[in-house]
């Protein structure tokens, strides 16, 4: 990837990231508050509309942050609102729910395209990508340092309403950073397994080709447990070999995409469910993506232990990032609250501040 190196004073630009919504086939996640912008970090304008948040409306539009779920134990501290950004951007119109696979399968099944003329080719399979037995981080081979440019480093947010809620946890955990310039590309309700309700491959050339992305932060699978219908309308079972081969070369378009490119690639595991059988189904898709993520130098950060116990099972509460215990699991069993977007978002960013200024992390936020 292209090296960059901070701006000394980037403009300030804040939109309003959108509510982590959950597609036809999940629960719908709760409504999320308003997060403040604060100087020095730039945010794209999103492509998901955010819900009505519970609260009186102010004079300027401010990012969305995920609300707690009411539920036992104590909740969320509120979070008070910083000055308001100087200037905002409307919102997009928002995207219909994907609809569950049909009994009749109509959803065609595409070979991977080729890459685009002039394209560099896809990095090297990396069989042997070194694991840190700490975090549980695979991790992608050193890269020299960002070299000196004019912008912020951008790195782009790419998935599905989980990555709606980390993104206001990412926004929070670079307050002061000047380096960093995050563009929310995500969108609700989607997912890779049907390309005909959202092409994520197609979303994510296009994005590729106008925001000149240095990185890329990826979140996405949730409503990916279901079959696959192909052109001749027999469908493939989840779970299969058939599923996992098909389902995987749409993961390594994606990778091919990024990589020739020459973007810096951090996959997000999705986490530990409630629902045993759907939290199954999470862990085949992780092995999937932390099996691209090898096989493409990518680096990949698990989220599973995030809401874990020490057994291994769902927790629903856990430290937050002052220590104390709180709620950090939707009532959904599938989301997060405000304070487990914040840690999600402190973990994750300081994985990709590690990376892009390797021996030189100064300007985090708190």
């Amino acid at each position: 990837m292209a090296s960059p190196a901070p701006a000394a004073s980037p403009a300030v630009t804040t939109t309003v990231p959108p509510d982590p919504a959950a597609s036809s086939s999940i629960p719908t996640p709760a409504a999320e508050q308003a997060t403040p912008a604060e100087p020095g970090v730039l945010v794209s304008a999103p492509s998901d509309p955010p819900a009505p948040a519970a609260q009186a409306p102010s004079a300027s539009a401010t990012p969305a942050a995920p609300a707690a779920a009411a539920a036992p134990g104590p909740a969320p501290a509120a979070i008070a609102p910083d000055p308001a950004p100087a200037t905002t951007t409307p919102p997009a119109t928002a995207a219909p729910a994907a609809p569950p696979v049909p009994a009749s399968p109509a959803a065609a099944v595409q070979d991977p395209a080729p890459a685009p003329a002039g394209a560099a080719p896809a990095a090297a399979p990396d069989a042997t990508a070194p694991v840190d037995a700490a975090t549980g981080l695979i991790e992608a081979p050193p890269s020299a340092p960002p070299a000196t440019l004019s912008r912020p480093i951008r790195v782009a947010v790419y998935g599905d309403s989980l990555a709606n809620g980390m993104f206001v946890g990412l926004y929070r955990a670079v307050k002061g950073d000047p380096r960093i310039e995050l563009l929310q590309r995500t969108k609700s309700a989607t997912g890779i397994v049907r390309p005909d309700v959202y092409d994520w491959n197609n979303a994510v050339e296009q994005s590729l080709e106008k925001d000149q992305v240095d990185a890329a932060i990826i979140l996405i699978g949730t409503n990916d447990k279901q079959n696959v219908a192909l052109e001749d309308r027999r469908v493939v079972k989840f779970g299969t070999d058939e599923w996992r081969d098909i389902y995987g070369g749409r993961v390594a378009r994606l990778y091919d995409s990024l990589t020739s490119h020459k973007v810096e690639v951090f996959w997000v595991g999705l986490p530990i469910m409630r629902a045993g059988g759907f939290s199954d189904g999470m862990a085949v898709l992780n092995a999937i993506y932390e099996d691209q993520a090898k096989t493409h130098g990518a680096t990949y950060i698990p989220l599973w232990p995030l809401s874990a116990d020490e057994s291994g099972a769902f927790a629903s509460h856990g430290p937050d990032l002052a220590g104390r215990t709180r709620r950090l699991r939707d009532n959904d069993g599938i989301h997060f609250t405000t304070p487990g977007y914040e840690l999600m978002g402190k973990r994750i960013m300081e994985t990709v501040q590690a990376r892009l200024f390797p021996g030189n992390q100064a300007g985090a936020g708190p």
